[in-house]
């Protein structure tokens, strides 16, 4: 934002800044970005930091206005001033936790600058207020779409930048969530991907165990092979399930109503699996608790990342498996404390 200004004398328009227009104009727009910085980076907004940090900065621009001190302004000076600013603006706990912020404070700052480009060239030929006011000389006020542009990126851009962070951290947990899972059932066996969902609560009415939901493609694989026929050409089991062979040995199904995604509610199989093994991410494999598998025809992944929406239950681990393994584990201590006492007493000459 400038004002030129005609010398009546001789026609010539000279352009004019004010500094303290420079300088708010500096500490808005630098106010703006420690202020998504601090959002992204989840970290506490103090009113009195912001404007401390937005305020160095602003007072670092000015010095465009100081030809000795340009020097400042180089690559280097830039950088040290950017690290002061977040320093002051943004709490950290670290010297890792200044690195980021910094990082951060650079992607807003490259996505608002982006945003006023991408709005500048989009209406490159819109202005406003090109008046003139007479006094004295000619003076006439000029701006251009970028001012314009800059006001309308400042919430595009936190929206854009939040949407991206919130995006990364939620596929990073989520990544943390998924786990392989082994399941059997008499001598058929399957693995897969499971995601351990919070928000899974469905047990099944009747025996009480959680339910897990599994793919159809992961389901098919513990069931005998005319219900594998069934699952493979996408025929309902429920309207199905009667039309199969009265000698074929199908495993014990129950009858599990769940919400779906719509929030209709529906009816669907489950099978109660013989062990079902889940690989943590230290890589010990965990005997979950009892736990039925619910057929769901949909894929359950858009992605194709997980197979299975994991109960939050089964993780707790089977007590036959723990009581076991503490038999296994006495047994094994009797044996050597019984080998220990054989060996202290040696047998006489």
């Amino acid at each position: 934002m400038y004002y030129t200004v005609t010398i009546a004398a001789r026609g010539d328009a000279v352009p004019v800044i004010y500094a303290d227009v420079v300088f708010l104009v500096n500490l808005l727009m630098d106010g703006v970005i420690v202020i998504a910085t601090g959002m992204i980076v989840k970290r506490p907004i103090r009113p009195w930091r912001v404007l401390a940090g937005a305020a160095f900065g602003a007072a670092y621009a000015m010095l465009l206005f100081v030809p000795p001190l340009s020097i400042l302004t180089s690559w280097l000076g830039k950088a040290l001033a950017s690290l002061v600013m977040v320093i002051i603006a943004v709490p950290f706990r670290g010297l890792l936790d200044i690195a980021r912020n910094v990082i951060v404070l650079y992607c807003v700052t490259f996505v608002m600058a982006g945003a006023v480009l991408a709005l500048h060239f989009a209406a490159p030929g819109m202005s406003l207020a090109q008046g003139t006011i007479i006094s004295g000389g000619r003076i006439a006020f000029e701006t251009s779409a970028s001012g314009l542009g800059i006001v309308a990126a400042i919430p595009l851009a936190i929206w854009v930048l939040n949407s991206a962070i919130g995006r990364a951290r939620g596929l990073r947990h989520r990544a943390k969530s998924l786990f392989p899972v082994t399941a059997r059932l008499d001598e058929r066996e399957m693995s897969c991907i499971g995601l351990l969902d919070t928000g899974n609560q469905l047990h099944d009415p009747l025996s009480k165990y959680p339910v897990c939901l599994v793919d159809a493609v992961v389901f098919q694989e513990l069931v005998p092979e005319p219900m594998k026929e069934l699952c493979r050409q996408g025929t309902d089991l429920l309207a199905a399930i009667t039309t199969l062979e009265d000698d074929l040995e199908l495993p014990k199904l129950y009858w599990v109503p769940f919400r779906g995604a719509g929030g209709g509610q529906k009816l669907t199989i489950a099978i109660r699996p013989d062990e079902l093994w889940v690989t943590q991410e230290d890589g010990n494999r965990v005997l979950a608790r009892p736990c039925l598998l619910a057929l769901h025809m949909e894929p359950l992944s858009v992605d194709a990342r997980f197979q299975a929406i994991l109960h939050t239950e089964i993780l707790a681990g089977d007590d036959r498996h723990d009581r076991n393994a503490s038999i296994e584990k006495s047994g094994h201590e009797t044996s050597n404390s019984f080998t220990a006492s054989v060996d202290s007493h040696p047998a006489k000459g």
